[in-house]
């Protein structure tokens, strides 16, 4: 007769399976491919970790299980950064996961700008989809920082208050916000030291003045962007 720990463990093996499922289709598509000064396999596993850490405080929702939640973090580029269809992460980890993916994957823009425009308030619908975009926003403001990144800890700064402004919903994920805040203030400050022997010589330091910290805090974030090119990104996905 099986035992409580006997459907417990034959209940995490499987779990574990469906992850580990996620991850080698994750690294097969992706390949060689870097993020940043790291190998893309660092950036998922640390996507990953924190999703993990991160859950116990975030989920008391419905709907979003831990499973589906860590296969779209191992997932969440595949759509944008390789080859992989939404049809093919429908058939091989169910309709969940895929719609999460699809809904932190950049849609149509001329610019980076543009294409978070078209991409943030669909994030924002799929409150799994936003907390999986802030693990990654995480890791990237981390790697920015801990590389001592100037590019992308600039570019991260003059991002984040209409990053925030998208997908803030209180009291959604309230203690990763406020992590989110307090890495916002670390790069603030580590673009403005102008004394800092890390950076290189060849690109100054940043002025913190021109990204003057907004009181987010208390921002209302919009219910649903309006998209600079919202028929074009229907046709884009409806097609």
């Amino acid at each position: 007769m099986e035992t409580i720990l006997d459907r417990s463990l034959r209940k995490a093996e499987l779990e574990l399976g469906l992850i580990n499922m996620a991850k080698e289709f994750a690294l097969d598509m992706h390949g060689a491919q870097r993020h940043g000064s790291l190998t893309i396999s660092d950036h998922l596993n640390m996507v990953v970790g924190k999703a993990i850490q991160e859950y116990d405080h975030a989920f008391p929702l419905r709907g979003c299980g831990q499973v589906e939640l860590i296969q779209a973090a191992w997932l969440h580029d595949v759509l944008e950064d390789t080859t992989a269809t939404y049809p093919e992460l429908v058939e091989h980890f169910g309709i969940c996961v895929a719609d999460m993916v699809q809904a932190v994957t950049d849609g149509p823009g001329l610019n980076r700008q543009e294409r978070h425009l078209n991409t943030y308030y669909r994030t924002r619908q799929n409150r799994g989809a936003t907390f999986v975009k802030l693990c990654d926003r995480w890791h990237n403001q981390h790697r920015s920082l801990a590389h001592k990144e100037v590019r992308f800890a600039s570019e991260y700064a003059r991002e984040y208050t209409y990053f925030k402004f998208a997908l803030y919903e209180r009291p959604l994920f309230a203690s990763f916000w406020k992590q989110m805040d307090e890495q916002h203030s670390a790069a603030l400050k580590f673009l403005s030291s102008p004394t800092d022997p890390i950076l290189p010589d060849f690109m100054p330091p940043m002025n913190a003045a021109k990204y003057k910290k907004e009181p987010v805090q208390e921002l209302q974030a919009c219910v649903s962007a309006n998209p600079i090119q919202h028929r074009h990104f229907n046709e884009h996905i409806c097609g």
